[in-house]
Protein backbone atom coordinates (compact mmCIF):
# COMPACT_ATOMS: atom_id res chain seq x y z
CA UNK A 1 0.00 0.00 0.00
CA UNK A 2 1.12 3.38 -0.49
CA UNK A 3 0.58 5.43 2.51
CA UNK A 4 1.70 9.05 3.87
CA UNK A 5 4.41 10.30 2.79
CA UNK A 6 4.13 8.89 -0.83
CA UNK A 7 3.89 11.42 -4.04
CA UNK A 8 3.80 11.57 -7.38
CA UNK A 9 4.22 12.97 -10.99
CA UNK A 10 2.99 11.79 -14.64
CA UNK A 11 4.35 11.87 -17.52
CA UNK A 12 3.43 10.46 -20.70
CA UNK A 13 1.00 8.29 -19.78
CA UNK A 14 2.96 6.80 -16.94
CA UNK A 15 3.12 7.63 -13.06
CA UNK A 16 5.87 8.02 -11.28
CA UNK A 17 5.46 6.90 -7.68
CA UNK A 18 7.49 7.38 -4.47
CA UNK A 19 6.49 5.13 -1.83
CA UNK A 20 6.84 7.22 1.34
CA UNK A 21 9.90 6.35 3.35
CA UNK A 22 10.95 3.11 2.11
CA UNK A 23 13.21 4.98 -0.22
CA UNK A 24 11.58 2.70 -3.63
CA UNK A 25 9.95 4.58 -6.37
CA UNK A 26 7.71 2.47 -9.07
CA UNK A 27 6.23 3.16 -12.41
CA UNK A 28 2.58 2.85 -13.31
CA UNK A 29 2.09 2.41 -16.68
CA UNK A 30 -1.47 3.64 -16.90
CA UNK A 31 -2.29 2.47 -20.68
CA UNK A 32 -1.32 -1.36 -20.10
CA UNK A 33 -2.14 -1.60 -16.02
CA UNK A 34 1.48 -2.96 -14.93
CA UNK A 35 2.73 -0.88 -12.14
CA UNK A 36 6.86 -1.81 -11.76
CA UNK A 37 9.72 -1.20 -9.50
CA UNK A 38 11.70 1.55 -11.30
CA UNK A 39 14.91 2.12 -8.67
CA UNK A 40 15.83 2.73 -4.73
CA UNK A 41 16.72 5.93 -3.66
CA UNK A 42 20.13 5.74 -1.88
CA UNK A 43 20.30 8.08 0.25
CA UNK A 44 18.32 7.76 3.85
CA UNK A 45 15.07 9.06 4.48
CA UNK A 46 14.05 10.70 7.77
CA UNK A 47 10.40 11.20 8.87
CA UNK A 48 8.06 11.10 6.30
CA UNK A 49 6.42 14.22 4.99
CA UNK A 50 3.54 14.89 3.26
CA UNK A 51 3.64 16.97 0.05
CA UNK A 52 4.80 17.39 -3.47
CA UNK A 53 8.51 15.88 -3.86
CA UNK A 54 8.46 14.58 -7.01
CA UNK A 55 9.15 16.87 -10.47
CA UNK A 56 10.01 15.48 -14.14
CA UNK A 57 11.86 18.03 -16.76
CA UNK A 58 12.71 17.43 -20.06
CA UNK A 59 16.57 18.51 -21.85
CA UNK A 60 16.54 19.17 -25.32
CA UNK A 61 19.40 19.82 -27.24
CA UNK A 62 20.15 19.19 -31.00
CA UNK A 63 16.61 17.53 -31.59
CA UNK A 64 17.28 14.78 -28.84
CA UNK A 65 15.06 14.86 -25.98
CA UNK A 66 15.52 13.42 -22.38
CA UNK A 67 13.40 13.33 -19.22
CA UNK A 68 14.74 13.32 -15.57
CA UNK A 69 12.77 12.33 -12.83
CA UNK A 70 13.79 14.15 -9.37
CA UNK A 71 13.08 13.87 -5.99
CA UNK A 72 13.10 15.77 -2.77
CA UNK A 73 14.35 13.40 0.41
CA UNK A 74 11.87 13.24 3.39
CA UNK A 75 12.96 16.05 5.92
CA UNK A 76 16.32 16.61 3.74
CA UNK A 77 17.42 18.88 1.77
CA UNK A 78 18.92 17.49 -1.02
CA UNK A 79 17.72 16.55 -4.51
CA UNK A 80 18.19 12.77 -6.28
CA UNK A 81 17.69 12.83 -10.01
CA UNK A 82 17.48 9.76 -12.80
CA UNK A 83 17.57 9.13 -16.12
CA UNK A 84 14.26 8.13 -17.64
CA UNK A 85 14.77 5.72 -20.38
Amino acid sequence: TFSAGSCSVDMDGKIYIQKEQTSRVFRLDVARHVLEPLLVIESPQGAVVAGDKMFITTFEEGGKKVNFLYSLGHTRNDFNRWLLV
